[in-house]
């Protein structure tokens, strides 16, 4: 006689993830069935889902420790100091609102909660950079 478990039914109308076989929380990203926590514990195989999904959907392997500072805080430290550089008097708030746009673009494109490695620091270092004479540019024009 077999014992056979009952899959769970899913916590909330849109839970991005489902019942797998394996008794886990699962997801298929890019054609492969990624696994995240066991039925049990539905909220805590969502933050785990939401923590590694920019990783999983480009492709890329998961870093040691992705508990480090997301993009999302690295933007926001980025324009406090330029916002204290308006106040004193050393930039203009014209060139703050270009790297308002530059940053609120890098997160839509990269996402908000990922995490911040040399790698993607460099990139959006590089990004604002260009952006920014890109927005000189054509504000200019």
């Amino acid at each position: 006689m077999s014992k056979t478990r009952m899959k769970p039914s899913i916590p909330y109308k849109y839970f991005p993830l489902f019942a797998h076989a394996t008794v886990q929380w699962a997801r298929n990203i890019r054609g492969r069935s990624c696994y995240f926590r066991v039925w049990s514990d539905a909220e805590a195989a969502l933050k785990k889902y939401l923590a590694e999904r920019d990783w999983l959907q480009v492709g890329e392997g998961l870093p040691a420790d992705i508990t480090g500072t997301s993009l999302a805080d690295l933007c926001n430290q980025f324009l406090t100091a330029k916002q204290s550089r308006v106040h004193s008097g050393e930039l203009t708030l014209a060139t703050f609102h270009d790297y308002k746009r530059c940053c609120d673009l890098l997160i839509k494109t990269l996402g908000r909660q990922r995490p911040v490695q040399v790698q993607v620091l460099s990139l959006a270092l590089c990004f604002l950079n260009g952006l920014q004479w890109v927005a000189t540019s054509l504000f200019s024009l």
